[in-house]
């Protein structure tokens, strides 16, 4: 599929189309829409799980590809699902979700560079803000670094962004 951005499958019908959140655009002779933004959630909470499952999940859109409730299997199933977003608590039943951080960076130091698929986007979601905690994630390769108590809209925005950049 020379030529077809990724992210982008081909369809069986006779226009050229490209889904970008709910809308498809005509643009040719065979039909084409966009694999739906993965997303892998690392919470030692299942209610939390469920909670958040319910809130980004858009059929065709974003679907949760996994969850896990410790750094260990959240690495391990990160590299077999490969979402495009990783939302990480930072207390997990066991390990944290520095070590998450830790762990993927590692696994592709370089990030997309010379990689088939880009790195996921890495949101730390908690209910331990400090400055100093927020620091260590950037440090550690975190994109943003969020409040569970408030920042639902702004993961909501996050989740979008990069669908519309998986778009272009």
């Amino acid at each position: 599929m020379r030529g077809i951005p990724r992210g982008v499958r081909k369809g069986a019908t006779s226009d050229f189309a490209v889904r970008v959140g709910h809308r498809t655009t005509a643009v040719g002779a065979n039909t084409f829409i966009m694999d739906p933004v993965k997303v892998f959630i690392v919470d030692d909470s299942t209610h939390l799980c469920e909670m958040l499952s319910e809130l980004i999940e858009d059929p065709g859109n974003v679907i949760v590809c996994g969850t896990a409730d410790t750094a260990r299997g959240a690495v391990d199933d990160i590299s077999r699902t490969e979402p495009d977003i990783v939302i990480a608590d930072l207390q997990l039943r066991e390990g944290s979700g520095f070590d998450v951080i830790t762990a993927m960076r590692a696994r592709n130091p370089g990030g997309a560079i010379g990689s088939p698929r880009p790195e996921p986007m890495i949101v730390l979601f908690s209910n331990h803000m400090g400055s100093e905690l927020k620091k260590r994630a950037l440090e550690l390769g975190a994109d943003h670094f969020l409040d569970k108590t408030s920042d639902h809209g702004r993961l909501l925005e996050l989740i979008q962004q990069r669908a519309g950049q998986r778009s272009e």
